[in-house]
């Protein structure tokens, strides 16, 4: 009647066959027949609290995440929209007076030039040694002295700020000479020239085309034939350095 039970034992043959298999899998039941179960179960819960225990700790750090991520989505979007208030703009506009953004970013960018080329051949004539080097600042002073006068003319008929300090990047080049002296400064400065003529001149040969503005535009039409020789001087000068040291 009912389950057969197992022979001599009085257990139930599914109950006997789940105690048989814990005791031979589980090392650590030293009890009776009948008291491994509860063991079993145990340590069923135990790793089931460490499931659980994962994956919580899973989804905090997902949680986290996307507050990192949220956090700084709004930081971008509060910067976004801080550029495009209408404080910025009119700042902006303030700035550059007349001109367009356009016409205003190149005449940021030829003051700086200018500003530039005056400190580093001040710089050169303190730190060179030679000749060539010394010559060549002398006429940086001069010539982009002059020129910044005429830029700074304009825009003051245009109601614009000039720029009157380096940028960061200027910064980043001059300062490196500033520990140089001798026939490695010549060398370097001379390089220097070179390749800042050299991009100086593609950023005046689109503004002698683009600029909206006409005065700033004949400005730079009129600028660019000096800045050509000046690339000319600097590749003269830099092979003289060549042959000195």
């Amino acid at each position: 009647m009912g389950g057969e039970p197992n022979s001599g034992s009085g257990v139930d043959a599914p109950v006997a066959y789940r105690i048989r298999t814990h005791k031979l899998f589980c090392g650590d039941c030293k009890r009776s027949a009948l008291e491994p179960l509860p063991h079993a179960a145990k340590k069923r819960e135990k790793i089931s609290l460490v499931m659980r225990s994962k994956r919580t700790i899973t989804w905090i750090s997902a949680l986290a995440a996307s507050g990192l991520l949220l956090a700084f989505g709004s930081g971008a979007a509060q910067a976004q929209q801080r550029a495009s208030s209408p404080t910025a703009q009119a700042n902006t506009s303030a700035q550059r007076g007349q001109l367009s953004a356009q016409d205003y970013n190149f005449l940021v960018t030829a003051a700086r030039i200018d500003l530039g080329e005056v400190q580093l051949g001040q710089l050169a004539q303190k730190q060179g040694t030679s000749q060539s080097v010394r010559n060549f600042a002398e006429r940086m002073i001069n010539d982009h002295s002059k020129a910044n006068i005429g830029l700074n003319e304009i825009a003051s008929e245009k109601d614009a700020t000039v720029p009157t300090q380096l940028s960061q990047k200027q910064d980043s080049v001059l300062q490196p000479l500033e520990g140089l002296s001798g026939a490695k400064f010549d060398k370097t400065y001379a390089q220097h020239m070179v390749k800042g003529h050299t991009k100086a001149i593609k950023e005046f040969e689109t503004a002698s085309k683009d600029l909206s503005d006409p005065d700033l535009r004949a400005w730079a039409q009129t600028t660019l034939p000096l800045l050509q020789q000046h690339l000319r001087m600097a590749r003269s000068m830099e092979q003289a350095v060549k042959a000195e040291s």
